[in-house]
């Protein structure tokens, strides 16, 4: 694809695309775990917080559920490092 695409490449958008996909699949623990990790990146820290509040409410659905709400432990962990 080459570097261009990387010139493409922003927080805003990164958030726009990963809200997008949580609008379309609210139930999915990946999409907001995605988010809040987007989130964290671009240092909006309370609101990769309440992604991570809803990744733990959300009900275990898919096979890799149960690792992602451990990734989301340890995002978690890093934030309140920061």
């Amino acid at each position: 694809m080459g570097a261009r695409v990387l010139d493409q490449a922003s927080w805003p958008r990164a958030i726009f695309y990963m809200r997008k996909a949580v609008e379309l699949a609210p139930g999915r623990i990946y999409h907001h775990l995605a988010l809040a990790d987007i989130y964290a990146d671009a240092k909006q820290f309370g609101d990769a917080e309440a992604e991570l509040r809803l990744v733990d409410s959300l009900p275990v659905r898919e096979a890799l559920d149960t690792n992602y709400r451990q990734q989301a432990a340890s995002l978690r962990k890093r934030l309140m490092r920061r």
